[in-house]
């Protein structure tokens, strides 16, 4: 391969954007997103070919930031994360776990309106309690690891 030609070795052309949380505001073309949504019925709901697109789609009442993984300019940064972290929200994994997080892996459906009130709360405390509040209850802040 002459040093003028492109490759992409990382499957750049063929990356979609898709929306990171209802929280976040982001559309992103990287693959941290929801296994769920790689059913096709999902695809078509979740993936975009551009990040106007997307963001029309998600965020048309207010701000969208765009993350391309593509980009000469990309550069994933601690501080950005650690940042965003601390906005998650959290939730439970299961009632027979008796565990509640921050993670972002939980049905997209909590995302919105009236799932969202009920099944993502503002910190572990109030998670334990509310779906727990009978026993014994696991924390697992992902922003600690």
């Amino acid at each position: 391969v002459d040093s003028d030609e492109m490759v992409d070795d990382n499957g750049c052309e063929r990356k979609m954007y898709h929306p990171r949380s209802a929280t976040d505001r982001t559309c992103s073309n990287d693959e941290d997103y929801p296994e769920l949504w790689d059913k096709p019925s999902m695809h078509a709901i979740y993936f975009f070919p551009s990040a106007d697109q997307c963001c029309a789609a998600f965020y048309s009442d207010g701000t969208c930031n765009v993350v391309n993984v593509c980009s000469a300019e990309y550069e994933p940064t601690i501080t950005t994360a650690a940042r965003e972290c601390r906005e998650r929200k959290w939730h439970p994994i299961t009632a027979k776990d008796r565990i509640c997080t921050n993670a972002e892996d939980y049905p997209p459906l909590w995302d919105t309106p009236p799932y969202s009130e009920e099944y993502l709360l503002s910190s572990a405390e109030k998670c334990c309690q509310e779906f727990y509040g009978d026993g014994t209850c696991k924390i697992i802040d992902v922003c600690e690891v």
